[in-house]
């Protein structure tokens, strides 16, 4: 069950760390005007949900990860060990 929760965190995670540095991405290549006969918005909101996007991304791996090294930790062989 834990280990489910765990590959689940990752993906999730790892997808939209992946969105978060697309839309900064695409922000940055994108032109932030053209000329006054043709405006175009400003691809500002681009910027902060790319870092929102990363930034939930990078605590969802973490969350994953912290979570993956408490069942290594728990792990009734490890446990074992330790009391002989």
């Amino acid at each position: 069950m834990k280990s489910r929760f765990v590959s689940r965190m990752r993906i999730a995670g790892t997808t939209t760390g992946m969105l978060g540095l697309a839309c900064l991405g695409v922000a940055h290549y994108l032109p932030a005007a053209t000329d006054a006969t043709a405006p175009q918005p400003d691809p500002f909101i681009l910027i902060p949900a790319g870092v929102l996007l990363l930034g939930l991304g990078v605590g969802l791996w973490l969350t994953g990860w912290l979570a993956s090294s408490r069942v290594s930790c728990q792990d009734p062989d490890i446990l074992r060990e330790s009391k002989e």
